[in-house]
């Protein structure tokens, strides 16, 4: 499993990963629940179960191997 920021840069360590996202500026804010539903199916993909979360990104997003992050700004730029 991998970790990116606009697909730049992977990184397999989380620890790292958070590391260097928090020098960045986007602050650690826990782990992704991937809540259950009612019927038992889970809210998310199971590979974004306990992924990390960070403020003023979007993300925790499966990528086939990795988990992607996104600035708001490239993120927009994808879907506009």
């Amino acid at each position: 499993m991998y970790y990116t920021l606009n697909g730049l840069d992977k990184t397999r360590d989380v620890v790292a990963f958070i590391k260097k996202m928090e020098a960045m500026g986007f602050a650690f804010v826990g782990l992704d629940p991937n809540n259950i539903r009612d019927d038992g199916t889970m809210v998310q993909r199971i590979e974004l179960h306990n992924q990390p979360k960070f403020d003023g990104v979007a993300g925790p997003m499966y990528d086939g191997g990795g988990i992607r992050y996104e600035t708001w700004d490239v993120y927009n730029a994808m879907f506009n």
